[in-house]
C-alpha cells in the first residue's frame, strides 16, 4: 500500500515532464513539412535547370570575349588569364582548327577531353555519359576553331575512392539517393526545349525531409522525456531494488529503441547523412553509423547506471551444490564469450562494413566520420569492461576457487561455438578473440585479487585504457590492411574489365 501511494507521488510530482513531451512532440505534428520524393526531385530538376542556364551564360560569355580568343589563337595568354580559368566550370576547349580533335589550342582541365563524335557532331547543345560522368556538352563554331564547354552534371567514376566520389557538382547531399537517366522520366531536365536528361530515385521508398523547426522540436522533446525515464528508473531503485530499477530503464530504452525503428520516431532519420547505409551499414540493427551511435549510447547509459549502484547488491555467496556451481560457471563463460565475439565483430565491422576511415597516419584521411567512429570505439570498450567487471564481481565468491576450471570451461564452449560456427567468414578473426578473452579473463582475476594495482602498476585506470587501447588498434589496424587489401583487389578486377 505504501509503495502504490509513493507510485501515485511521484507520477503527481513528475507528470509534467511528460506533458511537455507530449506538448513539444504535438507542436511539431503542426509544423512538419514533410517533403516527399517527389518534391524533392521537383525541387532537385528546378535546380539543376537554373544551374543550366547559368552555364550557358557563362559559356556565351566566354565565347564573346575577343581578348580571350585572340589571346588564345595568338598563345598569348598572360599568367592571370590562366588561373582565372584553370580548372574553373564549366571545362573549355579550344581546338586549333576544325579538322583535327586531337589538336587544342587551349583547355583548362586534365579530367576529360572531347571525343571524337563531339567534335564532329552538328548539334550545338547536348547531354552526354563521358568517360567518368554524365556532362551537358555546348559547341561554338568561331572561323576556323571550335569552342567546346564540358560541364558535369554528375561523376560516374569506375573506381572510387575518398577524393573520387560519384556525386552531383550540384547539390551532392541531396542527389545522393538521385540517379541520372538518359530517358525521359517524370522530372525532366531541358535546354530551350531540348532534352538532356530525366531524374529518378534510387530506391521505390519515400524519403521524407523534415523542416528545421520540427526537427529542434523533436529532440527537444527527448529530453523531458529521458529525465522522466531517469527519475522513474532512480524511484524503482529507491523502493523496489537495482535488478527492478535497471529493467525498468533497460526496457523502457529498449521500447523507444524498437518505436524508433519502426515508425521512425522521433525524426525520419534517413535524412540526416549521419544514418545514410552508404557510409555504414553492416545488419537490420546496425544499418547505420547513426543507429550505431544511438545504440551504443543507450546500452552505456543502462550499464552505466547498475555500475553506479553494483554495491547494493551483494556478489553471489559460494554454493555448496556442485551442479549449481557448474552451472553458474558455464553460463557465465558463455556470457563471456558471447559479449566478446559481438563487440569484437562490431570493432571490425566498423572498418571492413564502411567507408569510414580510421588511418591516423593519414591525418587528412579523417573526417567528422571518423570522429564519431571513436567515440562510439571508447563507449563500447568502456560498456564491455564495465558489464564484465560486474558479472565477475558477483561471480567472485565462486571463481575465486574455481578459476582454472573457469578458464577451462570458456576454451571448451569457445572451441566448440566455433566448430558449430566453421562456416562464417569471419571465424578465423573470431578464433584469435579466444586468446585475448583468455587473457583479459586472467587479467580481470588478479585485478580483483588486488595484484595489478600493488605489484605490476600505480594506477588501474591507466593500465586498462593502455590494455583496451592498445587492443582496438590492432584490430583496426589489421582490418585496415585487409580492407585496402580488399579494395586493390576490387580495382584490379574493375580495371581488367575495362
Amino acid at each position: 500500500m505504501l509503495k502504490n501511494k509513493l507510485d501515485n507521488t511521484f507520477l503527481q510530482n513528475n507528470l509534467y515532464l511528460l506533458l511537455i513531451a507530449l506538448l513539444l512532440y504535438s507542436i511539431s505534428v503542426f509544423t512538419n513539412n514533410q517533403q516527399r520524393s517527389s518534391k524533392i526531385l521537383t525541387d532537385f530538376t528546378a535546380a539543376q535547370v537554373k544551374n543550366i542556364e547559368k552555364t550557358n551564360i557563362e559559356f556565351n560569355s566566354f565565347c564573346n570575349d575577343s581578348s580571350i580568343q585572340k589571346k588564345i589563337v595568338s598563345n598569348n595568354l598572360s599568367l592571370q588569364d590562366v588561373e582565372s580559368l584553370n580548372h574553373k566550370l564549366p571545362y573549355y576547349f579550344v581546338s586549333k582548327n576544325n579538322r583535327n580533335y586531337t589538336e587544342w589550342a587551349f583547355w583548362n582541365t586534365q579530367t576529360i577531353i572531347p571525343d571524337s563524335t563531339i567534335f564532329y557532331s552538328t548539334d550545338t547543345i547536348a547531354f552526354k555519359k563521358l568517360a567518368n560522368g554524365y556532362y551537358f556538352i555546348q559547341k561554338r563554331l568561331l572561323a576556323n576553331k571550335q569552342i567546346i564547354a564540358l560541364y558535369p552534371v554528375k561523376f560516374n567514376y569506375a573506381i572510387t575512392n575518398n577524393n573520387l566520389s560519384n556525386d552531383f557538382v550540384l547539390g551532392a547531399e541531396q542527389g545522393k539517393n538521385i540517379n541520372i537517366s538518359l530517358q525521359k522520366t517524370k522530372y525532366n531536365v531541358a535546354f530551350k526545349t531540348k532534352f538532356l536528361f530525366g531524374l529518378i530515385y534510387n530506391s521505390n521508398q519515400n524519403i521524407f525531409s523534415q523542416n528545421n523547426i520540427t526537427i529542434w522540436l523533436r529532440l527537444l522533446c527527448l529530453i523531458p522525456l529521458f529525465i522522466f525515464i531517469h527519475f522513474a528508473s532512480a524511484h524503482f531503485l529507491e523502493n523496489y531494488g537495482l535488478i527492478k530499477a535497471t529493467l525498468f530503464l533497460f526496457g523502457s530504452l529498449l521500447f523507444i529503441r524498437i518505436v524508433s525503428y519502426v515508425f521512425s520516431f522521433p525524426l525520419q532519420f534517413r535524412q540526416f547523412t549521419l544514418f545514410d547505409p552508404t557510409i555504414y551499414g553492416s545488419s537490420i540493427i546496425l544499418q547505420s553509423l547513426g543507429d550505431l551511435l544511438i545504440n551504443v549510447l543507450l546500452c552505456f547509459w543502462v550499464v552505466a547506471f547498475f555500475s553506479k549502484h553494483d554495491k547494493k547488491i551483494p556478489a553471489i555467496f559460494l554454493s555448496k551444490n556442485i551442479t549449481t556451481k557448474y552451472i553458474l560457471i558455464a553460463s557465465s563463460s558463455m556470457f563471456f564469450l558471447s559479449a566478446t565475439v559481438l563487440t569484437c565483430n562490431i570493432i571490425r565491422s566498423m572498418v571492413a562494413d564502411s567507408h569510414i576511415s580510421f588511418d591516423v597516419v593519414n591525418f587528412f584521411s579523417l573526417n567528422i566520420y571518423s570522429v564519431i567512429g571513436f567515440i562510439i570505439l571508447c563507449l563500447i570498450a568502456v560498456s564491455y569492461f564495465y558489464c564484465c567487471r560486474l558479472l565477475y564481481y558477483f561471480l567472485l565468491p565462486i571463481l575465486k576457487h574455481n578459476f582454472i576450471q573457469f578458464m577451462l570451461v570458456t576454451v571448451v564452449l569457445g572451441l566448440l561455438l566455433l566448430s558449430i560456427n566453421i562456416s562464417n567468414e569471419n571465424v578465423s578473426f573470431e578464433l584469435l578473440a579466444l586468446p585475448w578473452l583468455l587473457l583479459f579473463l586472467y587479467l580481470l582475476h588478479i585485478y580483483f585479487l588486488g595484484f595489478i594495482s600493488n605489484n605490476f602498476i600505480v594506477s588501474k585506470l591507466i593500465f586498462w585504457l593502455f590494455f583496451f587501447s592498445a587492443s582496438v588498434a590492432i584490430v583496426l589496424i589489421n582490418e585496415n590492411s585487409q580492407k585496402e587489401l580488399r579494395n586493390r583487389k576490387h580495382y584490379a578486377e574493375i580495371l581488367a574489365t575495362k
